[in-house]
């Protein structure tokens, strides 16, 4: 889960549900690709967001959704695919 609430970042991580705060900066918007990366530090932490405007499918139930989405935890990188909250 990686809602963006505004001010909050948060990101919950596989089996062991770990969440992950961290205050949301303002995007860095490619004007050559459709790409946002929001890089958030917090502390010794850092979380980077990467959402890509290309199609995913989720590998285990087969959805495709809009965005590839990269999240890379203080090292650490996931994969998974998004869309748009309305």
């Amino acid at each position: 889960a990686l809602p963006i609430s505004g001010v909050t970042i948060v990101f919950v991580t596989g089996d062991n549900g770990n969440r992950h705060d961290f205050r949301a900066p303002a995007p860095l918007v490619s004007k050559l690709e459709p790409m946002t990366v929001y890089t958030a530090p917090h502390d010794a932490r850092e979380l980077t967001l990467v959402l890509e405007g290309r199609p995913c499918r989720d590998s285990i139930t087969g959805e495709s959704f809009e965005t590839t989405v990269r999240v890379i935890l203080d090292g650490t990188v996931f994969y998974g695919c998004g869309r748009t909250l309305h």
